[in-house]
């Protein structure tokens, strides 16, 4: 052999090592399978069939064998144990050619000064992204791996083609490229023009992220159930001028491919195996936890670093929701509010109840105590309505208040600004409307606090006797707090809480009857007066005077209940209607002819028991509704009998008043006093005569 062609020899045999090196360098570094030896001369520079088969695995482990781009090399993927290999879904390569058929037999043949590219000249694997001379390169086509990891790029020419991936699972940490080269060497007589490669990913999952559902209403917390949301993952895209377009797709799956439940059970929802991303829960629902207001406005963020291990998100100044545990899992607490509403009306002791009984014409003091929401702020709608039954709101006396820190609403700072009354409405009762957003008023001043309403009222002729008179609050709400940028029109949907209270108002039936000699009859047009014991500020008390005259006790202050006299019908009765409990005391102020008047007051005692449980029944701890029927003496004393009827609205107590005859005596001044001076006068003589007629004559006579 002549010199020249031994150098020609040997330069192209240096081109061959140099190929047989970066083939080996690529395959070695990225999985793929690229082997050069020497080149032999058999190599056919004018096929356009060949392909590159992507073989694309998820693997987290160290083992694995070279490839030599033959499809068997499957043979040599890890598929056991806990780092088994399995096939990567839905990854997106990238095709580029870098030389062509021409500049490869140049290179081969030694024409060319070129050497044998290298990966680095068009991929920055630190910003994993092309460098400039890799955006120069011809795009072939862009595919995607299927369910079995798999994807082909086919018809290709001879040349060296670069590979890169451009879109991949959120859980791979870390893109490849590689070079590949077609035909790649085999053995030094074989070429395969049919090149597989089996590149893997090292992959992250996240660890468990435990959402606490929770219910909040005043201070008492409770784990709610069924309560939905919605996780999303944050994408970043460029868009015009380069800036940063910002989405959030919602996640259903892990990265493993579980699916993401996202209804609370047992006031939790859990979440693991996420890929590395910036996430949020969003509440979509409440489920059948009435009277919680859904915040559908609110993002619970968090991260999961390429360590798999939970973060709290740098875009969330609010992030006291999230606890971060030592091994990397997180706890986001999510809580629900809901207000509540409880009105009381004062009895006679001064004690605030939840029913109270009163006389007609009575002034009763109620009281509403309001727990406002801790997110006040964000409610559209907070208003009380009132209404009540058998009492007429009293104009002027509403008072709104904030609670004392011991919960004393009697030891309360009055309210004045954040609010409007408006009187009348619902019927003969009013409405307080609290002013929130976009304006926020007082009323959030008091977030998280107890504020309450007093005002008064009077018992009216129109009340129900007996059966008690319930009024009712409610507190309207919005139980929706949408997003600022919500383009739904309909607004936040309302929730209402109701609170009642019964005032009973109870009836006196009087029966009078007449002894004879045959038995009782009822007298007819008998008249009464009806006292009871009050206090010296009562203006309406009567005269001690008065109270002497009617035969009551002078070191006690009394009031007349009946404005006109108490009379008997034609069977003797008499019904008042619209008396508290408590002890009363008859006056009879005339009788009939030939009965005597009562000598004394007579005690009576309404004593009816009631307990409500606010559902149109009204029964005592034994379920019934208990009267004392009154029974009154000749000499007006009484016994008193206790019974129990199931009927609520039939509850009397009654009092049986006994008069007797006596002897008939005539009037001072009239003709019968007359009558008998004149029969006094004569009895007189008529005595003196007898007298003296008696007497003895002396003996002389």
């Amino acid at each position: 052999m002549k010199k020249k062609d031994k150098v020609k020899s040997g330069i192209r045999m240096a081109v061959g090592l140099l190929l047989t090196v970066c083939m080996i360098f690529a395959g070695a570094l990225l999985g793929g399978a690229m082997k050069a030896e020497a080149v032999a001369p058999t190599i056919d520079f004018t096929k356009t069939d060949g392909s590159i088969t992507i073989h694309k695995y998820e693997y987290n482990g160290t083992g694995g064998e070279q490839g030599t781009g033959q499809e068997s090399d499957k043979n040599k993927v890890p598929t056991t144990g806990d780092d088994a290999a399995t096939e990567l879904e839905d990854v997106e390569f990238t095709l580029y050619k870098v030389k062509d058929a021409d500049a490869l037999k140049a290179i081969y043949q030694g024409i060319s000064a070129d050497a044998m590219p290298e990966l680095s000249t068009y991929w920055n694997s630190t910003d994993e992204k092309l460098t400039s001379a890799g955006e120069a390169l011809s795009k072939i086509s862009a595919k995607k791996t299927g369910s079995n990891g798999e994807v082909k790029f086919d018809n290709l020419p001879v040349g060296i083609y670069l590979v890169v991936e451009t879109d991949v699972p959120p859980n791979v940490t870390k893109k490849s490229a590689f070079l590949v080269s077609i035909p790649t060497t085999i053995n030094e007589n074989d070429w395969l023009y049919d090149v597989h490669v089996f590149p893997k990913n090292a992959t992250t999952y996240g660890k468990k992220v435990t959402l606490l559902k929770k219910g909040k209403d005043g201070t008492t917390e409770t784990d709610l159930n069924g309560v939905t949301f919605v996780l999303q993952r944050k994408k970043v895209e460029k868009g015009e001028d380069n800036k940063d377009i910002v989405t959030w797709e919602p996640v259903t799956v892990t990265g493993k491919g579980d699916p993401v439940t996202l209804t609370t059970a047992n006031g939790k929802i859990e979440v693991s195996d996420l890929p590395p991303g910036t996430y949020r829960f969003m509440e979509t629902g409440i489920g059948d936890n009435t009277g919680y207001i859904a915040d559908l406005s609110k993002a619970y963020e968090f991260v999961v670093n390429e360590n798999g291990k939970i973060e709290k998100s740098d875009d969330d100044d609010d992030d006291s929701y999230i606890k971060i545990n030592a091994d990397g899992s997180a706890e986001i607490t999510v809580i629900n509010h809901k207000p509540d509403v409880d009105k009381k009306v004062k009895d006679k002791d001064g004690n605030w109840v939840q029913e109270a009984d009163y006389s007609v014409g009575d002034t009763i003091s109620y009281q509403i105590a309001i727990k406002v929401p801790e997110n006040i702020a964000k409610l559209k709608t907070f208003k009380v309505q009132d209404t009540p039954n058998g009492i007429e709101y009293k104009s002027g006396t509403l008072k709104v208040y904030e609670a004392a820190a011991d919960g004393n609403m009697d030891a309360t700072k009055e309210i004045t600004a954040g609010y409007t009354v408006t009187e009348g409405t619902p019927t003969n009762g009013f409405t307080v409307e609290f002013t929130l957003i976009p304006t926020p008023g007082k009323i959030t001043d008091y977030a998280g606090k107890t504020i309450c309403i007093t005002y008064n009222a009077v018992l009216t002729d129109g009340a129900v006797v007996n059966a008690g008179n319930t009024n009712t609050v409610k507190l309207i709400y919005s139980n929706q707090i949408k997003p600022e940028d919500s383009e739904d029109e309909e607004p936040p949907s309302e929730d209402e809480i109701e609170d009642s209270t019964v005032v009973y108002t109870f009836q006196l039936d009087i029966t009078k009857n007449g002894k004879t000699d045959s038995g009782e009859e009822p007298l007819q047009g008998v008249t009464f007066d009806l006292y009871k014991e009050t206090t010296d500020a009562d203006t309406d008390k009567i005269a001690d005077a008065d109270a002497k005259a009617a035969g009551l006790d002078t070191s006690k202050k009394w009031k007349k209940i009946n404005s006109a006299a108490l009379e008997t019908d034609e069977n003797g009765k008499i019904s008042v209607e619209g008396l508290a409990k408590g002890i009363y005391y008859l006056v009879e102020t005339q009788t009939n002819d030939g009965y005597n008047l009562l000598s004394k007051p007579i005690k009576v005692e309404l004593t009816t028991k009631y307990k409500t449980d606010f559902k149109d029944t009204y029964t005592d701890d034994n379920g019934v509704i208990i009267k004392h029927e009154v029974e009154v003496k000749e000499d007006g004393t009484s016994i008193t009998q206790e019974i129990k009827v199931n009927d609520g609205n039939n509850v009397v107590d009654t009092v049986t008043i006994l008069n007797t005859k006596g002897f008939t005596l005539p009037t001072t001044g009239g003709a019968g006093g007359f009558l008998f001076a004149v029969v006094g006068c004569v009895v007189m003589i008529v005595g003196i005569i007898l007298f003296k007629g008696t007497k003895k004559k002396p003996e002389s006579e």
